[in-house]
């Protein structure tokens, strides 16, 4: 299957549904297929669709990583998922953990996917010391939290890729993250569709300094024509 089609497998088949019914997934797509190695991480989730899909996807295309998904809309945040996330109740809410778990056993991503029930701030335990290639960030819009899980990934997980969804003026805070990636002299925008925006890390490579000094050159070992020979003597 193309990723369009996964994306509607997904959509058609999990328990619960897709936030935006997966309007990241054709930016989310391009840059997991372009991986040949690499972990994904995923900063928010509502019932695991993206991480379902980022995993078809690195199945699909033989790539060795592993997809680790945190910062739930815990129940304790509700509210907040109420607004953004079709009105959610907080029996779905208070459950949502588990209908992750069983969405992930329903697509036998088992071994190729890690929840982790936690908030990505502070970063948790599970994370430290994990190498990532590239992270999905659609967690917590508010309170300064996309500039913080932005920040994280650049500075400290030393990501190549990283993916912000909503970039959108009704959240201001996602756009300062945005903004925060444009700032950056060694990031650049990789490509940006219905409110997703991929940006990637630009490798320098110093140029060397290093002189290379040949052998002096013994010339009366050459051949020269006769009027040279006084010369070269």
């Amino acid at each position: 299957m193309n990723n369009e089609q996964l994306k509607e497998y997904v959509i058609k088949n999990m328990y619960g549904w897709w936030g935006g019914q997966g309007h990241c997934a054709t930016v989310l797509g391009c840059i997991i297929e372009q991986n040949d190695v690499g972990n994904h991480l995923e900063i928010g989730t509502l019932f695991g669709a993206t991480a379902i899909y980022a995993g078809l996807i690195m199945e699909r295309e033989g790539i060795n990583g592993i997809v680790y998904t945190v910062d739930p809309c815990l129940y304790e945040t509700h509210e907040y998922c109420s607004r953004v996330a079709g009105n959610l109740s907080p029996d779905i809410v208070k459950h949502q953990s588990e209908i992750i778990y069983e969405n992930i056993k329903k697509f036998e991503l088992e071994n190729r996917i890690v929840f982790i029930n936690k908030s990505s701030n502070p970063i948790p335990e599970e994370l430290l010391g994990v190498e990532f290639n590239s992270c999905f960030i659609d967690g917590f819009h508010y309170s300064g939290m996309p500039l913080i899980d932005t920040k994280n990934c650049v500075e400290l997980f030393n990501m190549k890729h990283i993916i912000l969804d909503d970039t959108h003026y009704r959240y201001p805070d996602v756009i300062k993250a945005l903004k925060y990636l444009i700032g950056l002299k060694n990031w650049g925008m990789s490509v940006s569709y219905q409110n997703t925006s991929a940006f990637h890390r630009i490798i320098y490579k110093e140029p060397s300094m290093e002189i290379s000094i040949s052998a002096p050159m013994d010339k009366t070992k050459l051949n020269w024509p006769d009027f040279m020979e006084k010369e070269i003597a």
